[in-house]
C-alpha cells in the first residue's frame, strides 16, 4: 500500500498507475500496435485468430489487439485461451484450422507455448498462417526447435541477438561477470537489470 516500492518487470497490460508501483515492461501500445500495423500493411494479415492462456495478461492484452486490429482495416475470428494446466493442444489447434484465419496472435508462456507451436507445426498450419508471438523469448524459442518456428514473429524490447553498442557492451559485461554458461539474456532478464537501476533511483 505505497510503503514500500513495487517494481513489475515483464511485459503488462498497461493501465497502471498506483502510488509506488513502477513497471518497466512493454505494454500493448508499445509492442502489439507497431507489429499489428506491420503485419498488416507488410505481410497482409487481416484474419487474427488470438490465443492465450487463461489468466490476465492475455485477457486484457487482447482487448488492445482487437482494437488495434480493426484500425488496421482486420477483423477477429477466433479467440481462445488455455488453462496452464492443459497439455493437449489438439482442440485448440483443430479450432484453428476450422477458422478463416490468416494470422495467430499468440500469448502462450512456458509449457503452454512450447506445446502449441510444436503441435502448430505438426499441424502444418505453419505452412498457410502466421504466427505473432507476444510472449516470445530465446528460452521458449530453444525448446521449440527451428523446426516449429516458420512463419513466426516476435516483437519486444530486447533480444540476445541484439547488436547495438549498449547491447554488446552489456552482454560483454555478463559474460565477463558470471562466465560463458552463464543463462541466456533475453528480455525477462533485461528488465530485471533494469528495474534494479530504477529503483536506485527511488
Amino acid at each position: 500500500a505505497s510503503r514500500v516500492p513495487y517494481v513489475f518487470t515483464p511485459m503488462y497490460e498497461g493501465g497502471e498507475a498506483g502510488a509506488g508501483v513502477y513497471l518497466v515492461g512493454d505494454t500493448p501500445d508499445h509492442q502489439m500496435q507497431p507489429m499489428i500495423g506491420w503485419m498488416a500493411s507488410s505481410l497482409g494479415s487481416r484474419k487474427w485468430f488470438l490465443i492465450g492462456n487463461a489468466y490476465n495478461y492475455p485477457y486484457l492484452s487482447n482487448q488492445n489487439a482487437k482494437y488495434y486490429i480493426d484500425k488496421n482495416r482486420g477483423t477477429v475470428v477466433g479467440e481462445t485461451y488455455v488453462p496452464f494446466s492443459e497439455n493437449d493442444m489438439t482442440a485448440y489447434i483443430a479450432e484453428i484450422a476450422r477458422s478463416d484465419a490468416d494470422t495467430v496472435l499468440v500469448n502462450l508462456v512456458g509449457a503452454s507455448a512450447v506445446l502449441f507451436h510444436r503441435a502448430f507445426a505438426a499441424a502444418d498450419l505453419d505452412t498457410r498462417l502466421l504466427r505473432f508471438c507476444c510472449l516470445l523469448e530465446e528460452n521458449t524459442l530453444l525448446a521449440l526447435g527451428p523446426e516449429s518456428t516458420v512463419g513466426m514473429y516476435t516483437c519486444t524490447g530486447y533480444f540476445e541477438g541484439l547488436k547495438t553498442p549498449d547491447a554488446v557492451s552489456f552482454e560483454a559485461r555478463y559474460r565477463e561477470n558470471f562466465g560463458l554458461t552463464a543463462p541466456g539474456l533475453n528480455h525477462f532478464a533485461v528488465s530485471c537489470y533494469e528495474a534494479v537501476y530504477m529503483l536506485e533511483g527511488v
